[in-house]
C-alpha cells in the first residue's frame, strides 16, 4: 500500500494534538501505529492500541485496530470470557475476546476505506474508527477491570 505510512503518520499527529503519544513501529513486515491511550477519564484505563492497514481488494483497504485492555489474567478467565461474549452481542462496533497466548482481554475493530481516497480522507476515517473504538471500550473497561482482578 502506497499511503500506509502517510495515513498512520497523519493519525499519529492528530493523536499528538490531543496530547496522546503514539509511535510508528514495524513488527516484522507490518508498519503500525502503537500507543497507550486512556479510554477512561483522568487518564485512567490505559489500553495498548495498535493500528495497521492491509489491502482488501482493488477498491478497498482495511484499517485494523487492536487494543489490549487488561494485563495478563491469572486464574479463571471464564467470567471475563462470558462478559466479552455478551458484550459482542450489543457492541457499537468491533468485538471482544480473550487472547489464549497472552491471557489478555482484547478489542478488535476494522474500518474499510476506499483505496483511491486521499491520505487525509483515509486518515479521517481511521481516526473516526479509533474514536468509536475508544467509546466502545470505555463502556466495558470498568467491568473488565473488576472481572480481571484476582483479589
Amino acid at each position: 500500500m502506497k499511503k500506509e505510512r502517510a495515513v498512520l503518520t497523519t493519525v499519529k499527529e492528530w493523536l499528538k494534538n490531543q496530547n496522546y503519544q503514539a509511535q510508528l513501529v514495524k513488527q516484522g513486515d507490518v508498519l503500525m501505529l502503537r500507543g497507550l491511550l486512556p479510554v477512561l477519564k483522568d487518564e485512567r484505563g490505559l489500553v495498548l492500541v495498535e493500528l495497521f492497514m492491509t489491502e482488501y481488494n482493488q477498491t478497498a483497504d482495511l484499517v485494523h485496530l487492536f487494543a489490549t485492555m487488561t494485563p495478563p489474567l491469572e486464574g479463571d478467565m471464564g467470567p471475563l470470557q462470558r462478559a466479552a461474549n455478551s458484550w459482542n452481542l450489543v457492541a457499537l462496533a468491533g468485538c471482544y475476546g480473550i487472547c489464549e497466548e497472552t491471557s489478555q482481554l482484547f478489542y478488535r475493530h476494522t474500518v474499510a476505506v476506499e483505496t483511491d481516497d486521499a491520505v487525509e480522507t483515509v486518515a479521517r476515517d481511521a481516526f473516526r474508527g479509533l474514536c468509536v473504538a475508544m467509546d466502545e471500550m470505555a463502556r466495558r473497561l470498568p467491568e473488565a477491570i473488576l472481572l480481571s482482578d484476582p483479589s
